[in-house]
């Protein structure tokens, strides 16, 4: 049988009994805003500055879940823009426009439009972080996954987390990426110029070993999830993993392989599949 966990120390119970311990996560703080059919109507709203709805909304509904069922992990963004937060690149071509995840808003005091791809943290969107991170509200603190949001809005939300840490020495917020992958570049590094192969067709520049993409994880933020003891979980997608240096060195490493690899259980065949693939 399984069981809700509604902390670790009941998550440990759970096992010893011979159980199985469900630990709730959601992707998208977009779930709570039930704007799936009202997203125009939202987006006119928030380029218009009338954000009241949408923190409303939110509120309402983060804390009746917090009170009502324990959640682990919120990654704060997900494909879509959700009037709080910038977010990554994530699709190309149809997927993009099908899922709405282009666009632009208003800079907050400025009557400037921005990318949500280049958008920080709005007002709103920190007002909705300390909610979150509450531990008076329901089954208490929710953590946060910063996979998903924009550049920008991961150094907004740093900064935050380490002004709290650096003052709460005793409560110590951690750093988390769920599902992720590094890019080899730091978070501060000037911009790049954009061009239509930049950032989602990365993994085919042939200086790297990483796909070099701003929807992975920068230097900095490795080292803040281990100064933090947070969590890192590395995805297993070879379009978001790699670069094709490293499918250059990975098929020059599989050729110096004697065929009778036992560690790998690997055949001449095997190893002339590999060749094929990475040639393709």
């Amino acid at each position: 049988s399984f069981e809700f966990a509604k902390n670790y120390q009941h998550s440990v119970d759970i096992v010893n009994a011979g159980n199985i311990a469900l630990i709730t996560t959601i992707e998208g703080s977009n779930a709570f805003l039930e704007h799936a059919s009202g997203f125009k109507r939202l987006l006119e709203a928030d380029k218009n500055g009338r954000h009241a709805e949408v923190l409303e909304t939110l509120t309402r509904n983060i804390t009746e879940f917090k009170t009502n069922a324990p959640l682990f992990i919120l990654s704060l963004a997900h494909h879509q823009y959700n009037f709080l937060w910038g977010h990554a690149e994530r699709f190309i071509g149809a997927p993009k426009l099908l899922l709405k995840q282009g666009g632009r808003t208003k800079v907050e005091g400025r009557n400037k439009n921005i990318h949500f791809y280049k958008l920080g943290l709005k007002e709103n969107g920190r007002k909705i972080i300390n909610l979150l991170l509450d531990k008076s509200i329901g089954h208490g603190r929710v953590l946060i996954d910063t996979k998903h949001m924009s550049r920008q809005a991961r150094i907004d939300f740093r900064d935050l987390i380490k002004q709290h840490n650096a003052a709460h020495p005793e409560d110590q917020i951690p750093f988390i990426q769920t599902h992720t992958a590094a890019n080899g570049r730091s978070l501060f590094e000037p911009g790049r110029k954009r061009t239509k192969r930049d950032e989602l067709k990365a993994r085919f520049r042939h200086r790297s070993a990483f796909n070099s993409a701003s929807i992975n994880m920068f230097d900095e933020e490795i080292i803040d999830i281990v100064e933090t003891e947070g969590l890192m979980g590395i995805m297993l997608d070879e379009k978001r993993l790699v670069g094709k240096k490293l499918h250059k060195d990975t098929e020059a490493f599989a050729m110096r392989l004697p065929a009778d690899t036992r560690e790998l259980g690997w055949t001449p065949a095997d190893i002339e599949r590999i060749r094929l693939e990475n040639e393709r």
